[in-house]
């Protein structure tokens, strides 16, 4: 259905993150989306997309128009847009950010852990050597002198 349009519109409102506007962008098809959610970070406006205020139904008439008029901004956007998907939006890659997320959460779990560790070292040291003089050491047990 993408191949045979001239241009996609996605008027939302309400879009979380827009694989239907990724989808059209990756046919080749020039993509006009709402400012709003996951499609406002999908697209550059005039560069892989056109962009509209969402609700306004000039601003999207504006974008439509100058899609339709113009043949060398769609087949611009059209190609950036198709090389954007191919490389943000393949597995490998998404594989590749996922995978670094998780090293990057288990990385600062373990620097957390790390830091309580040498926090509560240093406060037993601290402690220890306030009650230095204090303390007796008999037979591997202490007692208050």
């Amino acid at each position: 259905m993408y191949k045979s349009a001239d241009v996609a519109v996605f008027p939302s409102t309400y879009e979380p993150f827009g694989v239907v506007a990724i989808e059209a962008m990756y046919a080749g098809i020039p993509t006009v989306v709402s400012d709003i959610g996951g499609l406002n970070e999908i697209v550059n406006h005039g560069v892989d997309g056109m962009k509209t205020y969402a609700g306004n139904p000039n601003s999207i008439a504006d974008s439509v128009l100058a899609v339709l008029y113009d043949h060398q901004l769609a087949d611009n956007i059209s190609k950036n847009a198709k090389a954007k998907v191919k490389n943000m939006y393949n597995w490998n890659k998404i594989a590749q950010d996922t995978h670094f997320i998780y090293q990057k959460a288990i990385c600062q779990t373990m620097a957390e852990r790390q830091k309580n560790q040498m926090a509560q070292e240093s406060a037993r040291k601290t402690k220890k050597a306030k009650t230095k003089g204090t303390l007796l050491t008999f037979r591997g047990r202490e007692a208050l002198a």
